[in-house]
């Protein structure tokens, strides 16, 4: 990983963007009581992000005590397009290209 970040580090506040909805704010999306576990694949387009996300969707009633997020690195606008605006029942988040080397190892 280009930097380590230790428990108890704090990162910077920052926003990110989903299909339907640009700016949110991340300390937001990680506030609540239930942790958050966030899931990266790779573009939305891609066979094993369709697979998982439609796993995903089809076992998400048998999620407990957790909330899901998916990363994907697709920009919003594709995924709207691919998804007819829907929404899902768990954010979709993009990951930008200036993130990527932030923290995914190269």
């Amino acid at each position: 990983m280009s930097s380590e970040h230790l428990v108890g580090t704090s990162i910077p506040r920052f926003t990110f963007d989903t299909p339907t909805t640009p700016g949110n704010d991340f300390y937001a999306l990680c506030a609540g009581t239930e942790p958050l576990c966030m899931i990266f694949l790779p573009g939305f387009d891609h066979p094993v992000t369709r697979e998982y996300l439609t796993r995903y969707l089809k076992t998400l009633p048998r999620l407990r005590g957790v909330r899901l997020a998916c990363v994907v690195r697709s920009a919003p606008r594709a995924v709207a397009e691919a998804t007819q605006g829907k929404e899902f029942p768990f954010p979709i988040i993009w990951l930008r290209p200036e993130w990527v080397n932030r923290i995914l190892p190269s």
